[in-house]
């Protein structure tokens, strides 16, 4: 996505971050939700529901 300037945003992260856990890729989720705040996104309720989700289910 940035390589074509678009810039994620909160959202962005969010689905990415639930598509991973779907898949049983809790730990890429966590991943992603810890860069969120290197590229200047603060993860917000729903970031942090997903993840918790995620380590539940996989």
């Amino acid at each position: 996505m940035t390589s074509r300037c678009i810039v994620p945003n909160t959202s962005t992260w969010n689905s990415f971050m639930a598509s991973l856990c779907k898949h049983r890729r809790s730990k890429e989720a966590r991943d992603i939700f810890d860069s969120m705040a290197v590229k200047g996104e603060k993860p917000d309720v729903i970031s942090y529901s997903v993840l918790l989700h995620g380590w539940d289910v996989g």
